[in-house]
């Protein structure tokens, strides 16, 4: 069943089918514009979603899901070029149209999440081998501040020995015939 004389917009029902069809083909189609997907999916956080019953129906017996046409028409009714729908009925169309931008902008945040936790793990990785790194530095720190009070200690101890910023190198002693001892390391 065609919807408009051109013959471009038609819906149709197969034998044995148990939902209708409608024409989606792309070389019937113009005035192409792409949807902002993140938008859209703001718009839906917005709508009041839930169960109802329509009005006059047995509410223990016919219950429904989904949103209300004016939520979904404040929202997606008006795209910059023209009026999609209206406030009192929903398209199944639009809003499968709806659900595949919706599903396309989750992907592009799964992808994206995916990356920063990667990106993640690698940070969390090299904090832990910094800190590793650091806590050596801080041991090491503590032992030449233990070396440093020894070779205080030594220095009061010997008086003779009261310049010690060679200690610890090499210096050949000509008169002894010990070269290369260090000087500072007794015999």
């Amino acid at each position: 069943m065609f919807t408009n004389g051109t013959g471009t917009s038609y819906v149709y029902l197969n034998h044995n089918d148990n939902a209708w069809k409608t024409s989606s083909d792309s070389t019937k189609k113009e005035n192409y514009r792409a949807a902002d997907g993140e938008d859209v999916l703001v718009k839906i956080g917005r709508f009041r979603l839930g169960s109802w019953n329509y009005k006059g129906q047995d509410a223990k017996r016919y219950r429904h899901y989904g949103p209300m046409a004016q939520d979904w028409f404040t929202a997606f009714g008006h795209d910059g070029i023209g009026v999609i729908g209206n406030d009192t009925s929903l398209s199944s169309a639009d809003v499968d149209g709806i659900a595949y931008i919706a599903i396309q902008a989750l992907e592009r945040r799964t992808a994206m999440l995916q990356k920063t936790t990667a990106e993640m793990k690698t940070l969390k990785e090299e904090l832990s081998s910094l800190r590793t790194r650091v806590s050596e530095m801080e041991d090491l720190k503590a032992e030449l501040s233990e070396m440093r009070t020894m070779l205080r200690k030594f220095s009061e101890n010997n008086p003779g020995s009261q310049d010690n910023s060679n200690v610890g190198t090499v210096i050949p002693h000509h008169n002894t015939g010990n070269v290369g001892r260090p000087v500072g390391i007794a015999e």
